[in-house]
């Protein structure tokens, strides 16, 4: 009897973790953020920013950062710079990739690091009505991430355009 109470427990644990995570997947596919240009330039094939993302939990913001940060140089842009898909039907040819490349775990973390291991100054937590507004510093490799988007198949080779 003991087990049996021991093992619904880990289930009902287990089944609350994944639906936390699914929640935050689907948080994350609203793509509710900003992009702040900080006037800081990594690395040559490198963009650093700040990305504001909206999320009920502050760790919730902290763990969508670095998916936002990826998606806004892909779709949004950042600065003055234009975004890797010129084509605003990518994403939606596209979406089984993007599902997947975006998921928790997914492909985007290796273009994606935090600045300063993401440590929050002062300011960049802002309490709304019923959110947070986190902002966190990254560092993105957009020159790979356009590599493999190319290699991929889900944007042009900047040469096809020539």
């Amino acid at each position: 009897m003991k087990r049996y109470i021991i093992f619904l427990l880990l289930l009902c644990f287990s089944l609350q973790a994944l639906y936390a995570k699914k929640k935050v997947d689907r948080e994350t596919f609203a793509w509710r953020y900003e992009v702040e240009d900080i006037g800081k330039t990594g690395k040559q094939g490198t963009a650093v920013f700040k990305v504001w993302t909206y999320a009920k939990k502050k760790d919730a913001a902290l763990m969508q950062a670095s998916k936002n940060a990826v998606h806004a140089v892909v779709f949004k842009g950042y600065g003055i710079q234009k975004p890797l898909a010129s084509d605003g039907t990518v994403y939606e040819k596209h979406r089984a990739f993007f599902n997947d490349f975006f998921k928790t775990g997914g492909d985007y973390q290796q273009f994606v690091s935090l600045v300063n291991n993401g440590a929050l100054e002062a300011g960049d937590v802002i309490k709304l009505k019923k959110e947070y507004k986190v902002g966190v510093k990254v560092s993105v490799r957009k020159d790979e991430l356009r590599k493999y988007l190319e290699k991929s198949g889900v944007i042009e080779a900047m040469n096809s355009m020539f």
